[in-house]
């Protein structure tokens, strides 16, 4: 059995992949809770149906872990100090490019998941974008455009409160709205996203081994949970708008909606999939095709994500 360690585990994220190590207990033994911020450090929570408290992290912390996840607080892209050479860490959302690490998206290339390194569980816009192409590559992807609308969980709880109290206070005609995390008012409201994203396209270049880096526009939207991506994709091969949609259901991480014209963020929620709405021709775009898809940015897009980079982690290395 491995020992795991779980790095800032009452942030969103940490608490999703806290709950999911929870529901697999054969891959581990023990589960170190850890903070990286001094204030997550003696929060209580609960393991294993118990309570159990977060320690401060500290050089020497992740002696004989096999791997440790770093669910950093939204904002923040360090690496921990003092990390084992025989523990590999798993970095999830990094903020800022990490150019000796690996990005790796299950589904996608998960079979670069080594023990001993640094990986990369990515932004929720690459892992959906990433098994979204992953599928069309067979068609010759020539070009994609994307834009996509990021939930106000991607802030975390701040990020989350922030957007209730604007929206209590609207519904309840009060003109007191906290706008400390977006800057303004995002209830009932798209916003420019302030989120660093500059770094995404390279990262889902490496992720799917791509000749040339998808072109991505982040927009902050009002949705609590759930990121929604319009996408642009050419083909050089095309297969038609059937061809498209059959390449698309192969995959084991995409559902195609079975209303898809009405498939909106809601319907992700909690789900373990990219779910695919409408495949649209581009008229006058000779292998061009617009796709519709949403995902969870906390299960799918998060802690599902972490999840197989742990076990493909424990597998090569024959923890156990």
């Amino acid at each position: 059995m491995s020992r795991l360690a779980l790095l800032n585990p009452t942030t969103l994220l940490g608490n999703e992949l806290r709950e999911a190590l929870e529901g697999r207990p054969e891959l581990w033994q023990e589960l170190l809770l850890l903070a990286t911020d001094p204030e997550g450090a003696g929060a209580l929570t609960e393991l294993r149906g118990t309570p159990a408290l977060v320690a401060a992290y500290e050089e020497g912390s992740l002696e004989g872990v096999d791997v440790a996840v770093c669910c950093a607080p939204a904002g923040a892209g360090e690496v921990p100090r003092g990390v084992p050479p025989a523990t590999t860490l798993i970095v999830a959302w990094p903020t800022e490019p990490m150019p000796a690490a690996v990005p790796v998206v299950a589904g996608v290339n998960l079979d670069r998941a080594g023990g001993g390194a640094v990986l990369i569980s990515p932004a929720p816009a690459v892992v959906a974008l990433a098994n979204l192409l992953h599928p069309l590559r067979r068609h010759g992807l020539e070009e994609t455009v994307a834009l996509l609308v990021q939930p106000a969980s991607m802030h975390g709880k701040q990020g989350m409160d922030e957007l209730f109290e604007q929206t209590r206070s609207i519904l309840s005609f009060s003109s007191r709205r906290p706008e400390s995390v977006f800057g303004r008012q995002l209830a009932f409201n798209l916003l420019p996203s302030a989120a660093a994203g500059d770094h995404l396209p390279a990262q889902l270049q490496e992720v799917l081994a791509a000749p040339r880096p998808a072109a991505l526009h982040l927009v902050q939207g009002s949705a609590f949970h759930c990121l929604a991506a319009g996408v642009f994709v050419r083909l050089g091969e095309d297969p038609g708008p059937e061809g498209v949609r059959e390449s698309l259901a192969e995959h084991p991480y995409l559902r195609l909606a079975e209303e898809p014209e009405l498939l909106g963020p809601i319907d992700a929620a909690a789900s373990e999939e990219v779910l695919v709405g409408a495949v649209r021709q581009a008229p006058g775009r000779p292998g061009g095709y617009w796709l519709w898809a949403v995902m969870d940015n906390l299960t799918r897009g998060g802690a599902l994500n972490c999840l197989e980079l742990i076990e493909a982690v424990l597998g090569s290395s024959g923890a156990s």
